[in-house]
């Protein structure tokens, strides 16, 4: 006897795992450019950002284009509160028409 399939609806999450990517893909990206721009040197994901040669005043303009690109309001210290890219992605509100700003410890 045969038995009828139901169709398998995924979300953007389950697709991204079927695929071995995640949701940050894209964002990682993001800070990654906004970084790389800002210092003038590739920096890793995991790589602290004040060592890889962004200063408070580059912090402040990290913050600045983040705010901008994102369209929320992220405080100026938020390296100090989140010292890679990978955690600050982390941090963000990323979910659909979630534009808080995310809670810093």
């Amino acid at each position: 006897m045969l038995s009828r399939r139901q169709p398998v609806c995924l979300s953007a999450q389950g697709i991204a795992q079927a695929y071995s990517l995640t949701p940050f893909d894209g964002l990682h990206d993001e800070l990654v450019g906004i970084a790389t721009q800002l210092t003038g040197t590739a920096i890793s994901l995991d790589a602290p950002l004040m060592s890889a040669g962004l200063d408070s005043i580059g912090a402040t303009e990290f913050s600045a284009r983040l705010n901008e690109r994102l369209k929320t309001e992220l405080p100026p210290t938020l390296l100090f509160d989140y010292p890679s890219l990978r955690f600050i992605a982390g941090s963000l509100p990323i979910e659909s028409g979630d534009s808080s700003a995310p809670e810093t410890a």
